[in-house]
């Protein structure tokens, strides 16, 4: 009896201990990109309501932190900050506010107008992918811009994506599975007429054929590499302290010489 209530017992404290420890788990994906000018590749870690993203412009590799070439840090729905690296120096500014599900916050309206047609196919087809069971889902959207104020040169988007249930699941995340729409990054007020199913889902792998108003067509690709859930160092999402202004960079880049960043703690 006493061993049948130690085994129950175990049992329950080893169901706690895993739990705990998955609990504990962060989110790490590794992705490769390309256009027809440049590749590069970028690392994303997940813990919890924390996100960093390092960017690798040139690079398929990495395992080399020396290349990075920008990063971004952010707190879900409380704060962001992205930075440039130059040799051993990032340039940014003090972290802003990160409000959630306020895309078009601080973008003056220009009182324009954008139509966007959206189609979306789901071709049925399936593919076990990293773990996971891959929906296979094509979007092509045309523009017409005659009535915006936008300067944006395309007329066609073709979105050629393979997508998964989300690996994580945070405050950022929750956000960002709401409707799927091109954003252009001005005030201009969008319409969009849609057909076929909303894609929804993270997007494991993607192509786009971009075609402007001069009917060339650029060709842009991303395709995560892995998905892992390991225990992450608390030091990944720290502001980093050697952190220089922007303004500095323009300095930098006149000069042709090594700026060096005074050491500051970043409560300071």
């Amino acid at each position: 009896m006493r061993y049948q209530v130690g085994v129950v017992l175990c049992a329950a404290i080893c169901a706690a201990l895993g739990t705990l420890v998955h609990a504990q788990e962060g989110t790490k994906i590794v992705s490769f990109w390309s256009t027809k000018w440049d590749v590069g590749s970028s690392v994303t870690y997940i813990d919890g309501n924390r996100e960093r993203s390092d960017g690798y412009w040139g690079v398929r590799s990495i395992t080399d932190t020396s290349s990075i070439t920008d990063m971004s840090l952010r707190e879900c729905g409380v704060w962001s900050v992205s930075y440039v690296r130059h040799g051993n120096v990032f340039y940014g500014e003090a972290p802003s506010n990160d409000p959630p599900n306020t895309p078009s916050s601080g973008k003056p309206s220009s009182m324009g107008l954008i139509r966007i047609q959206m189609e979306s196919v789901d071709t049925g087809e399936r593919l076990p992918m990293l773990g996971y069971v891959a929906r296979h889902i094509v979007t092509t959207a045309k523009y017409d811009f005659s009535q915006s104020n936008c300067s944006v040169d395309e007329t066609d988007h073709k979105y050629d994506g393979w997508y998964i249930d989300w690996p994580y699941s945070n405050k950022c995340s929750e956000a960002e599975r709401g409707e799927f729409s091109p954003d252009f990054e001005c005030g201009d007020r969008v319409i969009v007429e849609r057909k076929g199913p909303q894609p929804s889902g993270f997007v494991i792998s993607m192509s786009e054929e971009i075609t402007g108003t001069d009917r060339r067509t650029v060709y842009m690709s991303n395709i995560v590499k892995s998905i892992s859930h390991e225990r992450l160092d608390p030091a990944l999402f720290a502001i980093p302290s050697n952190v220089l202004p922007v303004s500095e960079l323009k300095r930098h880049s006149e000069k042709g010489t090594e700026l060096q960043p005074q050491q500051k703690h970043p409560s300071d």
